[in-house]
């Protein structure tokens, strides 16, 4: 009869090694796969506000309510939009006496974003590459905006011009020399 022999302790040690470094290589990897795949769904649901907003804002003037913002903050709301609340997702959405969405803010717990054009904002302009840092929603006024980064917060002042940069929003003036 054969003896059966088993593994040594120095042939499991190599395994559970290889083992350990194959997942230092593949959890980055993993860990980034998924961030892209919560971004992407949290970008598809700003954008399903971004269509609801004008639908519920043409149903509530049908019915003589001429609202046009529309809150979900943490503490507080003014009108919601005519969609089921999913928990943890917050927005500030003004629209115009058309219906266009002019001003658009989005945050969760993970991402947040925010774009606006007084013009209205078209749902093509809307780009995956605008979702940020979080931030939170008040309703009773306006937005707190994320921890200043470097690029988030930039002036450039010139004898000829002022710009300023400040959380996406522009300020920009030419002085006029006297």
């Amino acid at each position: 009869m054969k003896e059966r022999r088993g593994f040594t302790l120095v042939e499991l040690l190599a395994v559970i090694a290889l083992i350990g470094v194959l997942l230092l290589l593949v959890t980055p990897n993993v860990i980034k796969l998924f961030t892209g795949a919560k971004k992407s769904l949290f970008y598809d649901e700003a954008l399903s506000l971004y269509n609801n907003a004008y639908t519920t804002y043409i149903y509530n003037t049908s019915e003589g309510d001429y609202t046009k913002r529309f809150c979900r903050g943490k503490d507080t709301t003014t009108k919601l939009i005519d969609v089921e609340e999913k928990e943890g997702l917050y927005y500030d959405i003004t629209v115009n006496s058309y219906g266009e969405v002019t001003s658009l803010k989005v945050s969760d717990d993970t991402f947040g974003l925010t774009v606006s054009n007084s013009n209205g904002i078209k749902k093509k302009s809307i780009k995956q590459s605008d979702v940020g840092d979080s931030f939170d929603i008040n309703c009773n006024g306006g937005v707190t905006p994320p921890d200043p980064t470097p690029e988030s917060l930039s002036c450039i002042i010139t004898n000829s011009k002022r710009y300023c940069n400040v959380f996406g929003f522009t300020y920009s003036k030419s002085v006029q020399n006297i």
